[in-house]
Order: structure tokens, then C-alpha cells, then sequence
């Protein structure tokens, strides 16, 4: 069945009824940091938003960008396989540099008014073009979903969490680094998350 494109999904608001979502736990899948004393902003057909209750993305107006962590600690990564991730990490924050630069003022080091945003690949699934009724188009088999990508954004100074993303697409457990050659595909993946993680930040930045 075909999709759009990875996370470029014209966000949906949900409208939320009753108790659905009105306390998440302070710690689950759709977060790798402690969110609990942090408060909804936004939540999205597969995104929740989360900001510190005092602190306002506008109190910053530099930002350090954090070398993209992935897959982390993640379970059948082997010790000697870690720098492979660790470089490719490395690239996709160069990409994230390019694509904040554009519109932010980038630092190197912490001072006041700066917050350093970190951004992990959790899981991916790939993403795959193929062709149908003589088009490409983006498609995903079921066994592939469960996959998340999260951008924590710290004050510099103080390491208070200010603003944090996470984008988690439920389903059977899929790890993408059981193949290295799809890493191709991840790094197209958070390219387009990229866009979409960036869209959420323009807003963030106007309130």
C-alpha cells in the first residue's frame, strides 16, 4: 500500500477526547528523556511535542546542533560496529547543520541565550520507491513500522530540557541496522524528517 513520503506527513491535530493522552508517563516509547516535568505542546498524528513550563524557544537565539546519535545502545549493535554509526551520525549532523543554518545563528560552545539540540535516530524503517500505475511512489510493508526519531533540545548553560520531539511510527518492531546498506535509506529518511522537524521549529520560534 502506498504512502507519502517518511514523516512529511501534513501533520493532523487530533482532537482529544476524554483521558486519551491527558498524563503520558514521564518515561515511554515515544521518548528517551524525562518528560515529566514538561508539558504538552503539541500533539500531531504521529508526533508529540513537549516544552519546559516556564521556558519559550524564543528566550534563545543561537543553537549548538549535537552530532545525530544513532540507534544509540540499541541491542545487536556490536562494540566494533559502533564507529560506523557513530561517522554516519557525524554526516547526518553536518546535513542538520546545513539545513538549520540557513535560517539560525550556529555556535560551537555554550553560553547564555543557546540551546544545543540533540537529535537521535532511535529505529527507522527504509524507505522504498517503486513503481506504480507508472510513477514512483514511497512505499512501506506493514512488517517494517516501528520506528522513531527524537530531537531533545537542552539549555547550554543550565541543561534544563526546553523542547522536545518525538515522531514514533507504531508496529512491528523493525530494526534497520540489521542491514548496513540501509542506511542509505535512513539517511534519506532523516532528511525529510529534517524538513519536518524544522517546520516545528519555525513555529516553536514565533510563540
Amino acid at each position: 500500500m502506498a504512502h507519502v513520503p517518511l514523516l512529511v506527513l501534513a501533520p493532523v491535530l487530533l482532537v482529544l477526547a476524554g483521558c486519551v493522552l491527558k498524563s503520558p508517563p514521564a518515561r515511554n516509547s515515544r521518548f528517551s528523556v524525562d518528560i515529566s516535568q514538561m508539558v504538552k505542546a503539541d500533539f500531531y498524528k504521529d508526533t508529540w511535542i513537549f516544552r519546559h513550563p516556564t521556558k519559550r524557544m524564543t528566550d534563545y537565539t543561537e543553537f549548538i546542533v549535537a552530532p545525530v546519535e544513532v540507534y544509540g545502545e540499541t541491542p545487536g549493535i556490536k562494540r566494533r560496529e559502533r564507529p560506523i554509526f557513530e561517522d554516519f551520525g557525524v554526516g547526518l549532523q553536518v546535513e542538520l547543520r546545513r539545513l538549520l543554518g540557513k535560517d539560525y545563528f550556529l555556535v560551537e560552545t555554550p553560553g547564555p541565550r543557546v540551546l544545543r539540540l540533540e537529535m537521535k535516530v532511535v529505529d527507522i524503517k527504509p524507505i522504498v520507491q517503486r513503481e506504480k500505475d507508472g510513477r514512483n511512489v514511497t512505499v512501506f510493508g506493514a512488517s517494517e513500522l516501528g520506528s522513531k526519531l527524537e530531537v531533545d533540545a537542552f539549555d547550554a548553560v543550565t541543561n534544563e530540557l526546553v523542547y522536545s520531539v518525538s515522531t514514533l511510527y507504531e508496529g512491528a518492531e523493525y530494526a534497520a541496522h540489521e542491514e548496513d546498506g540501509r542506511l542509505e535509506n535512513v539517511e534519506r529518511a532523516f532528511t525529510e524528517w529534517s524538513a519536518y522537524f524544522k517546520k516545528r521549529l519555525d513555529q516553536a520560534m514565533k510563540f
